[in-house]
């Protein structure tokens, strides 16, 4: 769920123009009802899948801004709250920076700190760049 932030006189001064602001909400839930046990070749049983139940909300924050005709800037910072873990509060945030000619060519450096989707405790850092090329 996206909230996008109406563009009032103080948020020209603060932000300039071609800025945008959004707050957001992001649930992320996954609850296992069935699981299929199978048997190894040790007679033991196990689930194929190791999978558990897991579900977060994601409150953040969204700013995007244009600097220049071919350059832009992207962030987002806020709050993971995953309760499969007791209820712990994890800190997210991200920046981009967005590189373009002619809006044909893009070029896409992006950082971003946020909890992994794999097992609910741990945080993950990732860095990504992307070009882009449209014939």
């Amino acid at each position: 769920m996206t909230y996008r932030i109406s563009q009032r006189p103080c948020l020209y001064r603060i932000l300039g123009e071609e800025a945008e602001l959004t707050l957001n909400y992001q649930l992320d839930k996954e609850q296992i009802d069935r699981l299929k046990k199978k048997i190894g070749d040790d007679g033991e049983k196990f689930t194929p899948l190791p999978l558990t139940d897991r579900e977060s909300h994601t409150f953040f924050v969204f700013l995007s801004k244009v600097l220049h005709k071919c350059l832009a800037t992207e962030g987002y910072f806020g709050y993971l709250y995953d309760r499969a873990t007791g209820g712990s509060m994890h800190p997210v945030g991200g920046a981009a920076v967005i590189l373009w000619k002619r809006q044909q060519t893009q070029v896409r450096f992006d950082y971003n700190h946020s909890a992994s989707t794999e097992n609910t405790t741990d945080t993950v850092d990732s860095f990504m760049f992307n070009m882009r090329h449209i014939f």
